[in-house]
C-alpha cells in the first residue's frame, strides 16, 4: 500500500489507539492528535501521506484541516471517520476534499476496503505526477492489487526463458498486453511479436494465416503465383502469440503441433522445409484441461503449453486498480477537449460496479461518458448513476423486454416429462436443426446461431458418445463412416 506516514486526528481516545494498534500491526508509521491544533503542529513537522479525520473536534470541524491540505502541492489523502452521518456533514466532507467517508461504528473489513481504495488513490497521483515529469508511461504495468504485483513479479521471470508460455483470463483483461511484456522482457525483444486470433474464422482462412497461402496476381498481361507468408514465417525469431487457441480447429491444432515437435514447417505448394525458431505465446478463456477432457483440444498440445501460465485477473478482482486505470485513461487521450478530471464521487459508482466486461468495458464507460458530457468538464458521479441498473451480464436492466419476465406456464404434459440437462437439450436442438435443414451444416449453424467450427466440434463430441449416432450421421453425409477399429484408436479418431 501507498503509504508511509498516517495521522489519525480523533478526540475519542478509546477509538483512536484502537485503530493505531491495527495501523501499527500492519507496519505502518502512525502519528495521533485530539484536536485541530494538535495535528497543525504535527503537520509542520511530518509529511503524511493520509489522514483519517474525525469531524467532531474540541476546536473545531475537521473539515477545516482537509480544506487546508486540499490547497498542498502535494496533499495526502483524506477518509473521514465521523459518528455525524447526516447528508449535509457527508457532503461537506466531500466537497472539502475527502476521499472517503465511513461513518461511525465501522466495521474493521469495511475500513480495510476504504484503505486498499485509498491506497490505490494514492498510487494513481504519484504515476500521474510521474507521468507529468518524464512524459512516459508504461500503461501495461498500471495496477498495484495483489494479484497485479504477483502479475509483475512472474511477467519479469517467465520473460527471461525461452518457454512456451499460457495466459488465462477472462476476455477485456489485457491478455495481449500482457504477452507484450513478456516478448520485451525477453531475449527475443528485438525481434516481432506476431498476434493471431484463432476464434471466428474459418478453417482454411486460419490454415492460411498460419502457415501461408498461395494467391493468383497478374502484372503487365502475365499472370503468376505470390506466396503470402504466415504468421510462423513472421514471427521467425522472434514470438508468435496464438488468441483465444481453445478455439482453433482439431486439425489445425495438428499441423501445429507437428511443427512446433519437429521445429519446421512447408509453405502451401512447396516441398522445402523451413526450420521453426519463434517462442509461443497463447491465450485462453476456457480451461484447456476441460477443453481436453471433452475432445475440442489436443492432449499433446495442451502439455506442450503447459510451462509458465501466466493469469490476468479480472477487474473486479483488482478493483482498489481502477482509479489508477482512470487516471491513465484521461492522459492517455489527445485534445484539449478531453475531461478535466473525474470526481471522487464517480470514481465510487465506477468502484462499485463489477465490470463483466473488464478493462474494455471501462475504457467503453469513460468514453461514453465523455461524449455526453460537457466538452472539457470533469467527469462527474450523474455520469455513471445508469451502472446502477446494470445487470450482470451486460444488458440494462431496461433492455429486458416483459417476454423475458412473463410467467411458465405449467400444463399437465409439462409436469409429467422428464427434466433434461441443458446439454441433452442442447443436443436435440443441434439434430432438430440438422433435421430441419436437411443435412446442411451452414444452414443448421445459421439457425442456432452458432459458427459452423462449433457445430463441427458439436459432432465430433456426439460421435464419441454415441457410435450408433455418428452412422445415423454419416449416412446422410454429415460425418465419415468410422469403424469400430478407428474408434478404439485415438490417433485414427483425429484424423476424421
Amino acid at each position: 500500500m501507498n503509504f508511509e506516514k498516517i495521522l489519525i486526528l480523533d478526540d475519542e481516545l478509546a477509538g483512536r489507539k484502537l485503530l493505531e494498534s491495527y495501523l501499527r500491526s500492519q507496519q505502518f508509521s502512525v502519528f495521533t492528535a485530539g484536536t485541530l491544533a494538535e495535528a497543525d503542529r504535527l503537520m509542520k513537522q511530518e509529511f503524511f501521506d493520509l489522514l483519517l479525520v474525525d469531524l467532531d473536534l474540541p476546536d473545531g470541524n475537521g473539515c477545516t484541516l482537509i480544506e487546508q491540505t486540499a490547497r498542498m502541492e502535494f496533499p495526502p489523502v483524506c477518509i473521514v471517520l465521523s459518528g455525524k452521518n447526516s447528508g449535509d456533514a457527508v457532503i461537506r466532507a466531500l466537497r472539502a476534499g475527502a476521499f472517503d467517508y465511513l461513518p461511525k461504528p465501522y466495521a474493521l473489513e469495511g475500513f480495510k476496503m476504504a484503505l486498499e481504495r485509498a491506497g490505490a488513490f494514492r498510487h494513481a497521483q504519484q504515476v500521474r505526477r510521474y507521468l507529468s515529469e518524464e512524459g512516459r508511461c508504461d500503461r501495461e504495468m498500471i495496477g498495484d492489487s495483489p494479484g497485479m504485483r504477483h502479475l509483475r513479479l512472474l511477467v519479469g521471470r517467465v520473460g527471461a526463458t525461452d518457454s512456451p508460455v499460457l495466459i488465462s483470463g477472462e476476455r477485456g483483461t489485457g491478455r495481449s498486453h500482457i504477452a507484450g511484456m513478456v516478448h520485451r522482457a525477453s531475449a527475443r525483444a528485438s525481434k516481432p511479436l506476431v498476434r493471431m486470433h484463432c476464434a471466428g474464422a474459418e478453417e482454411a482462412r486460419l490454415e492460411n494465416a498460419l502457415f501461408g497461402r498461395i494467391t493468383e496476381a497478374c502484372e503487365e498481361g502475365i499472370g503468376r503465383s505470390i506466396l503470402q507468408g504466415g504468421r510462423l514465417e513472421l514471427a521467425q525469431g522472434g514470438t508468435l502469440l496464438l488468441e483465444e487457441i481453445s478455439e482453433m480447429p482439431m486439425c489445425l491444432q495438428i499441423k501445429l503441433l507437428n511443427a512446433l515437435r519437429e521445429g519446421e514447417w512447408t509453405h502451401p505448394g512447396s516441398e522445402r522445409r523451413r526450420q521453426l525458431d519463434i517462442r509461443l505465446f497463447a491465450t485462453t478463456r476456457r480451461d484447456l484441461a476441460g477443453c481436453v477432457a471433452r475432445g475440442t483440444f489436443l492432449l499433446d498440445l495442451h502439455k506442450h503449453l503447459c510451462g509458465p501460465v501466466l493469469y490476468v485477473p479480472p477487474l473486479r478482482e483488482r478493483i482498489a486498480d481502477l482509479p489508477l486505470l482512470v487516471f491513465d485513461w484521461l492522459e492517455r487521450l489527445p485534445g484539449d477537449g478531453k475531461p478535466a478530471g473525474i470526481s471522487d464521487e464517480a470514481l465510487r459508482h465506477l468502484m462499485a460496479y463489477s465490470w463483466p466486461g473488464n478493462l474494455r468495458e471501462l475504457e467503453n464507460v469513460l468514453e461514453r461518458a465523455m461524449i455526453l458530457g460537457e466538452e472539457g468538464a470533469r467527469l462527474e458521479a450523474e455520469s455513471f448513476e445508469w451502472l446502477k441498473n446494470r445487470r450482470p451480464g451486460g444488458k440494462d436492466a431496461g433492455e429486458m423486454g416483459a417476454k423475458s419476465f412473463s410467467e411458465p406456464r405449467f400444463t399437465a404434459e409439462a409436469q409429467t416429462e422428464p427434466l433434461l440437462t441443458l446439454e441433452e437439450l442442447e443436443k436435440r436442438q443441434v439434430l432438430r436443426a440438422l433435421e430441419v435443414t436437411n443435412q446442411n451444416r451452414t444452414r443448421a449453424a445459421s439457425l442456432l446461431k452458432i459458427s459452423v467450427r462449433t457445430l463441427r466440434n458439436k459432432l465430433h463430441q456426439y460421435r464419441a458418445e454415441d457410435p450408433s449416432l455418428v452412422l445415423t450421421l454419416a449416412r446422410h453425409r454429415h460425418l465419415p463412416t468410422i469403424s469400430s477399429v478407428a474408434k478404439s484408436d485415438p490417433a485414427i479418431g483425429l484424423r476424421t
